[in-house]
C-alpha cells in the first residue's frame, strides 16, 4: 500500500511539473509567434531604393575607373563632401617621364541592397578592381560597403568601409 501511495505521488509530481512546462512552452509559442509576425510585418514594410544601387555603382565606377589618379569631377555627383574629403585624387605633379602610367578599371560589378528607410539605403558593391601598370595587371577582389542617402533629390554616399582582398 505504500508503494503504491509512493507511485501515485510521483506520478502526481511529475504530471504537475509536466502540465507547468506545457503551459510555459504554450506561453513562450504564442511570444515567439507574435514576434514572428511583427517581424514579418517590417520586411514587408521594407522598401528596396534601386535608384540608390545605381548610384553606388556609378560612384564606384567613377571612383575606380581611371588613368594615373582618379578624377574628383567623375564622383562628385555620387558623395557628400565628407566622403569627397576621404577620396585620394588627381593632384597637379611635374611631369617626370620616369613616371609611369597607372590605368584602373572595373568588372564584374555586383550590387546588394541592405537595410532602408525613406531616404536612406545601405549597399553593398563587390567587384573586381583591375590595375595596369607598366605592362603588368593585377586583380583584386574588392568590396565596398556604402551608406547612401538622399541629398538634393539625388543618391549620395554619405560613409563607406573599402575592403580589398
Amino acid at each position: 500500500m505504500k508503494k503504491m501511495i509512493a507511485a501515485l505521488l510521483v506520478l502526481l509530481l511529475a504530471g504537475g511539473y509536466l502540465w507547468f512546462e506545457n503551459a510555459n512552452l504554450k506561453s513562450d509559442s504564442s511570444f515567439l509567434r507574435a514576434e514572428l509576425e511583427s517581424m514579418e510585418a517590417v520586411e514587408s514594410e521594407s522598401v528596396i531604393h534601386e535608384e540608390a544601387g545605381e548610384s553606388a555603382r556609378n560612384f564606384v565606377e567613377g571612383y575606380f575607373v581611371y588613368e594615373n589618379k582618379p578624377n574628383q569631377e567623375d564622383v562628385e555627383a555620387y558623395a557628400e563632401p565628407q566622403v569627397l574629403e576621404q577620396l585620394q585624387f588627381e593632384e597637379p605633379v611635374q611631369e617626370d617621364d620616369n613616371m609611369k602610367v597607372v590605368k584602373s578599371s572595373v568588372s564584374d560589378v555586383s550590387v546588394y541592397h541592405g537595410q532602408s528607410t525613406d531616404n536612406r539605403q545601405e549597399t553593398v558593391v563587390i567587384f573586381d578592381n583591375e590595375i595596369l601598370v607598366d605592362g603588368i595587371e593585377s586583380t583584386t577582389l574588392t568590396i565596398m560597403i556604402l551608406d547612401m542617402g538622399i541629398n538634393e533629390g539625388s543618391w549620395k554616399v554619405r560613409d563607406f568601409d573599402f575592403y580589398q582582398l
